[in-house]
């Protein structure tokens, strides 16, 4: 009796010394330099310790589980080895209720922030850090877009100037035919006349060499989405990864009928041209649909696409829902 005492307490001993170990590594972010030890901090940031926040609850609402039943269990033997000891009893009952009520609390807590997110948010909204949300996943500073003007910014705030905010005669980052937008709250406003990005003459001209049947106010809606989209600019990729002036995923680009001439699957999703032409082949497929639509029960992805629409091409017979 006495060796499997002692044995279990050796157990427990060892357990106890490991357990703080086991929880730095499931906690601790792995943002060390390239080949060194995840604790060398070299290339630790700001993400970083939102992660280090966000693995910290994590373990915490996880352990929670553990300790609750010990805590439940501990105090069911001090009830039940206390039945004519009413201060251990009342001990015991203490336990339960604040425990159970701490367990609650918290799981509860958790569940409410899940289904409202559920219910919110688009199920792939996640799919780029981490694929939830209480899982934070960071990108190195090599990885992170900046080549959108201050402009293209202030477009997806719905804050327009004439040129796109960019200096008289400046290029917009990126270059792909000067840029530039017209005056407009956002989804009420093209691209100007010289941006050849998106100008609503370009994208006719595109169409045409593409063999498209456009309208002038199809034309005038697809500029809209683009300045809704991307400010009129041709560079730059959203937190989920759309890049170009329409802000095309990788799926859709890697589909080989949606390029003809000379772009392809291997062309940059920054290419001025080659971004316009999928968004046409795009367009003459599904209409507005891969800009106005949206997921089952869910908002769609662009609603100032939407507004584009309404605005400028409101007799439309194209697709625009899921």
């Amino acid at each position: 009796m006495n060796f499997h005492v002692r044995k279990s307490a050796v157990f427990a001993y060892f357990f106890l010394l490991a357990a703080p170990v086991m929880a730095l590594a499931a906690i601790t972010p792995d943002c060390g330099a390239s080949g060194q030890s995840a604790y060398i901090a070299t290339n630790c940031g700001l993400c970083s310790f939102a992660q280090l926040i966000q693995n910290l609850i994590n373990f915490l609402i996880g352990i929670s589980i553990p300790v609750s039943a010990g805590l439940f269990a501990y105090a069911g033997v001090l009830y039940f080895s206390s039945v004519e000891n009413p201060v251990q009893i009342a001990r015991a009952h203490k336990i339960f209720k604040s425990v159970g009520t701490g367990f609650v609390i918290a799981l509860a807590a958790w569940l409410l922030v899940q289904t409202l997110i559920n219910a919110l948010v688009a199920r792939n909204f996640f799919a780029d850090v981490g694929g939830s949300w209480n899982t934070l996943s960071c990108v190195a500073d090599s990885q992170r877009p900046r080549s959108a003007s201050v402009g293209a910014w202030l477009s997806n705030l719905g804050i327009t100037s004439s040129n796109g905010g960019l200096a008289p005669g400046s290029t917009p980052a990126g270059g792909g035919g000067g840029g530039g937008i017209n005056p407009g709250s956002r989804g009420n406003s093209t691209c100007a006349d010289g941006n050849t990005n998106c100008s609503p003459q370009a994208i006719q001209d595109a169409a045409s060499q593409a063999g498209i049947q456009m309208t002038a106010a199809e034309a005038k809606a697809m500029s809209c989405i683009a300045v809704t989209e991307l400010g009129g600019q041709s560079s730059g990729c959203s937190a989920t990864q759309c890049c170009g002036t329409y802000q095309l995923n990788q799926g859709n680009w890697n589909d080989p009928s949606n390029h003809t001439g000379d772009c392809s699957v291997n062309t940059s999703r920054d290419d001025a041209a080659c971004n316009l032409q999928t968004a046409l082949i795009m367009f003459r497929k599904n209409g507005y649909q891969p800009w106005t639509g949206h997921m089952p029960g869910q908002s769609p992805w662009n609603p100032a696409a939407g507004s584009c629409v309404a605005n400028f091409d409101p007799n439309t017979t194209r697709a625009q829902g899921l």
